[in-house]
């Protein structure tokens, strides 16, 4: 199964915020593939842009990747929803 993750999930594991999680959050990011779509790729980058986190979109995803095998899926939105 693909849980696929919101932007500000992606946010608070790449800047080591499991304390912001629920128990239900984290038993998912251990139960199943995770993933992210394109759209979330673009809302990080307007966070970059406007200064709200420090670092850009493809190498946060890629420490993430590194970190916990986190992909980027180009499933359709409605998959993903």
């Amino acid at each position: 199964m693909t849980n696929y993750l919101d932007t500000q999930l992606v946010v608070w594991l790449g800047e080591a915020r499991l304390d912001r999680l629920t128990p239900l959050a984290q038993a998912a990011l251990e139960d199943g593939e995770l993933a992210i779509s394109p759209m979330v790729l673009l809302e990080l980058e307007y966070l970059y842009e406007i200064h709200r986190i420090v670092r850009p979109p493809l190498a946060l995803a890629q420490q993430l990747w590194n970190q916990i095998g986190l992909e980027i899926k180009d499933a359709g939105f409605a998959a993903i929803i």
